[in-house]
């Protein structure tokens, strides 16, 4: 396995989990707005403090280990909370 390979495959679970990430914060936030804007608010500032915690976390493993483990770390973090905001939205 080569850092091309690596960096392919990471990329292509990353993209579908970021997607899969704002189509359940969308829906999440939506449903709390509706009822409960204070808490639609927090929402929106956990998912931006989670969006900066991951994008620095990333770059300090870009800075230790180099490219293809920056790219693991952006797909392990985004399947990561893209399983969390699912089992936020029911399923």
């Amino acid at each position: 396995m080569n850092n091309g390979v690596v960096e392919a495959c990471s990329g292509t679970v990353s993209t579908k989990a970021k997607k899969d990430i704002s189509r359940r914060y969308l829906k999440i936030y939506a449903e709390h707005l509706k009822e409960e804007p204070e808490v639609a608010k927090k929402f929106e500032v956990s998912q931006k403090a989670w969006i900066q915690y991951r994008n620095s976390y990333c770059e300090f493993i870009f800075s230790t280990s180099g490219a293809p483990a920056v790219d693991f770390c952006h797909m392990r973090l985004n399947s990561a909370r893209a399983l969390e905001l699912l089992e936020l939205s029911g399923g």
